[in-house]
């Protein structure tokens, strides 16, 4: 599937690089990879990688944490066939909730904890230590951030959206799963053995924190982090709350 570009935005290409030599090893045929270095948070780093993919004529962007190691062979060709075998797929992915949102969301007043994800699934190293194992590819209401694979149209579209309602981390990943359904398309995850170390794409660099203070002042890193749920909240009135079986 050569229309498959991977995007991947890193502070520390020295320290990810290895991570990114994994996905090289194991996938069937090459695919051209677009590098966002700096710190501008992830949806603005996405989105400049995917603006990049798209113009060279990507059909579909695969956003992947810098920090997301890839054990399995032939991956790409796993989505290959998952985008063969439902049309309607929007957006897949290594690690996915089977629900979004709480039941009494938009019943009761607003809380953050609201728009938390409800059985998450996984086959990366420590699948249990996150949520529970699962072997076979399955339908999920959203996914995690850290892969992000999706129709190149759909994925610009969104993350163009999420960049101009101000939105620079936290919440982008649940809220894009919402979005495909909402469109009338699916979102599948994919059980393809990784491990993702966590915490290296933003938060867990103190120049992520460091940049967020200056560029927030007082609010930092959790201004963020409520503005992007706000938002989302907001945005999914009516979608919400969201189970697959």
């Amino acid at each position: 599937m050569t229309g498959l570009h991977i995007v991947t935005a890193s502070l520390d290409p020295e320290k990810t690089e290895k991570y990114w030599g994994s996905w090289a090893k194991t996938w069937a045929e090459p695919r051209l990879t677009h590098h966002v270095i700096g710190v501008m948070g992830p949806v603005k780093a996405f989105l400049v990688g995917i603006e990049q993919a798209y113009d060279a004529g990507a059909e579909v962007v695969a956003c992947l944490h810098d920090d997301l190691e890839i054990t399995e062979k032939f991956w790409d060709m796993r989505i290959e066939g998952a985008l063969a075998a439902d049309q309607r797929t929007l957006l897949c992915g290594f690690g996915g909730a089977k629900g979004l949102g709480s039941d009494d969301i938009y019943r009761t007043p607003y809380r953050l904890e609201q728009l938390a994800r409800v059985d998450f699934i996984s086959n990366m190293r420590d699948a249990e230590a996150h949520g529970r194992r699962a072997d076979w590819p399955e339908q999920v209401a959203c996914l995690d951030g850290f892969s992000l694979i999706g129709k190149a149209e759909f994925m610009l579209a969104q993350f163009r959206k999420f960049d101009k309602l101000g939105v620079v981390h936290h919440a982008y990943d649940s809220w894009l799963g919402a979005t495909a359904w909402r469109a009338g398309g699916t979102v599948w995850y994919i059980p393809v053995a990784c491990h993702h170390a966590g915490g290296m794409t933003a938060v867990g660099d103190p120049r992520f924190a460091q940049w967020a203070a200056d560029k927030f002042k007082v609010g930092g890193e959790r201004e963020i982090r409520d503005h992007a749920h706000w938002m989302m909240y907001n945005d999914l009135r009516g979608v919400l709350p969201l189970r697959i079986r």
